[in-house]
């Protein structure tokens, strides 16, 4: 009868060691897959980063008097460097500084006529598609690894194990409203 006992401990403790080995795995996993998701993301972010100082050499020679909207853009740049703790945060202001700027070739018909400014606006409305697609993924693989951790049984030792929640890259609110350039020609 101990032998019985004794083969259903182990038993037990093998399936509890095997169900915490699984449970440890799949959160190594999704969080690997938010990592390689945050990565792709901050090569889009880089990829905009990057055409940014084109951008705004072409709109300066085309437009001087818009010192501002550049000096703002040129701004949002230094502070939204890829790859930082804050690049989620700064990627929004870069956006909101890439609208102004967007809004200021409009506004002058005659930059928007060079050729090279519109295809360095090519190249950044490829640049944003490709952010929008990597900022998706992110946000689904977050979303996985959240669950996983806040599921049961796994959220019994999720944060023992030091898996801690990650952050949403949110929509900036600010994005979305319309830019004026109402007293600014």
């Amino acid at each position: 009868m101990a032998e019985f006992w004794i083969s259903g401990i182990t038993l037990a403790l093998v399936v509890a060691g095997l169900a915490l080995a699984l449970a440890y795995n799949q959160l190594v996993q999704r969080r690997n897959g938010v990592d390689f998701a945050a990565a792709t993301l901050d090569a889009m972010l880089q990829l905009r980063y990057d055409l940014i100082p084109n951008l705004a050499e072409v709109a300066r020679a085309s437009a001087a008097h818009e010192r501002e909207t550049l000096v703002r853009c040129a701004e949002a740049r230094r502070q939204g460097q890829p790859g930082s703790p804050e690049r989620l945060a700064d990627a929004a202001t870069l956006g909101r500084s890439i609208g102004r700027l967007v809004a200021l070739a409009e506004a002058h018909p005659d930059l928007e006529a060079g050729g090279q400014f519109e295809l360095l606006m090519r190249n950044l409305n490829e640049a944003e598609e490709r952010i929008g697609a990597a900022r998706r993924t992110y946000n689904a693989m977050v979303m996985r690894y959240n669950t996983a951790q806040q599921s049961f049984p796994v959220n019994l030792v999720a944060a023992r194990m030091g898996h801690q929640p990650r952050a949403f890259f949110e929509a900036d609110r600010d994005a979305a409203r319309s830019v004026s350039l109402e007293g600014r020609l």
